[in-house]
């Protein structure tokens, strides 16, 4: 129900935006923030009425791409990040879901959570990387 909630406003121009923090030191190193930021810079370029479900474990993160795109972006903004609780584990599904109903995905790197929202409606995926890592 919570996901449908949140996936309601979605468009065919709503893009979902998976930026994994907390401990996974790979994802952080190989998708860093400005990676998302210019891809999603670039979605807006190529269409003014691009959206985007943002999905993130980082209240910093969150902040910022919400100072920086204003009302293009939606989350869950009763989210609690703690994955230990139930309430946690619910929210982190209602992300997955709603990252499943965009347009397409910029997921992070080796995050299988991209990779399973992507899946679960055969939504594209595309990786958010740095340019260091994209060589390696």
């Amino acid at each position: 129900a919570r996901a449908d909630t949140l996936s309601d406003h979605f468009s065919d121009s709503t893009i979902g935006i998976h930026i994994r923090r907390g401990d996974h030191k790979i994802a952080r190193y190989g998708s860093p923030t400005p990676s998302f930021i210019k891809l999603m810079e670039g979605e807006i370029n190529k269409n003014q009425d691009t959206t985007f479900y943002l999905a993130t474990d980082s209240e910093n993160v969150e902040k910022q791409l919400r100072e920086r795109f204003g009302s293009r972006i939606y989350y869950n903004d009763q989210k609690i990040n703690k994955r230990t609780t139930r309430e946690g584990v619910m929210d982190a599904l209602a992300d997955m879901i709603c990252l499943s109903r965009t347009a397409k995905i910029y997921g992070s790197y080796k995050s299988t959570f991209s990779v399973v929202a992507s899946e679960m409606n055969q939504t594209p995926l595309v990786i958010a990387r740095s340019k260091v890592s994209q060589s390696g």
